[in-house]
């Protein structure tokens, strides 16, 4: 029996194996990088990282001065003009 796997389905049984190991890969990024060597035959080294969060842009918002309450002056004023 031949079985081939491509790149995604090598990254894939090694996160797996990696889980089954005990690493917690839940939320986070599972880097790959396999090397082939000529004495050792293939090795792989796997980064384990948490997400980055995604940033959006926000816009500024126009500050609105407080008010202070004052005194109704309004009865003081003459009513026309």
């Amino acid at each position: 029996m031949n079985i081939q796997l491509n790149n995604v389905e090598i990254d894939e049984a090694i996160a797996n194996y990696m889980e089954s190991l005990g690493f917690d890969t839940t939320d986070k990024t599972v880097k790959i990088e396999l090397t082939a060597g000529r004495k050792n035959g293939y090795s792989a080294a796997v980064s384990i990282e948490a997400k980055t969060a995604t940033v959006t842009e926000v816009k500024p918002v126009e500050a609105i001065p407080a008010t202070t309450e004052t005194e109704d002056k309004s009865a003081d004023e003459p009513l026309f003009g």
